[in-house]
C-alpha cells in the first residue's frame, strides 16, 4: 500500500472536519419554524386556527407554502388517517397520489377512503386567494410576478 503524504492526510482531514460542521446547518436550513407551526395550525378543526395557519405560511417565506395553499384551495390537501400526515394529493388512476407537505416526498398511492380532507370556508377562500397573490409578488422569478 502506498504511503501518504502529510500533506494529503491533512487535507482530507480538513474536508471532513468542513463536512461534519456543514451538515447540521444544511439539514437546519430545511427546519423552518413558522411553517411547521403553520401545518399544525392547519390541521386544528377551527376555520379560524387554518386562518392563522394561512396567515403564517405567508409570513414563512417558504417555498413549500405555495403548492400548500393552492392545494387547500383546490381541494387537493388532505390527512391521512392513519397517522394524521398533512399530504398534497392528485388524482391517479387507482387512488390518489400523495406527497408529503412537510418534506414534499411521495409517498404513494392511496384510496380516497384512507384520507380526510381538510376543509375551508367561504372567508378562508378569499383569504387563500389573497395569500397566494401575495406569494407570487414576493416570489424570486420575475415571471411568477408578474
Amino acid at each position: 500500500m502506498p504511503r501518504r503524504s502529510p500533506q494529503s492526510i491533512l487535507t482530507g482531514l480538513l474536508l471532513l472536519i468542513l463536512a461534519l460542521v456543514s451538515a447540521p446547518r444544511l439539514v437546519l436550513a430545511d427546519a423552518n419554524p413558522a411553517f411547521d407551526e403553520a401545518v399544525t395550525l392547519l390541521l386544528d378543526r377551527s376555520f379560524q386556527k387554518k386562518e392563522q395557519a394561512i396567515d403564517r405560511f405567508v409570513e414563512s417565506g417558504d417555498p413549500r407554502s405555495e403548492p400548500v395553499l393552492q392545494a387547500l384551495l383546490d381541494g387537493n390537501l388532505y390527512t391521512r388517517k392513519a397517522d394524521g400526515e398533512p399530504v398534497l394529493a392528485k388524482e391517479s388512476g387507482d387512488g390518489l397520489a400523495l406527497e408529503s407537505v412537510r418534506s414534499g416526498q411521495s409517498l404513494g398511492v392511496e384510496p380516497k377512503s384512507g384520507l380526510a380532507k381538510i376543509t375551508i370556508n367561504n372567508t378562508m377562500r378569499n383569504r387563500l386567494k389573497t395569500a397566494i397573490a401575495e406569494l407570487n409578488l414576493a416570489h424570486p422569478d420575475a415571471g411568477r410576478r408578474l
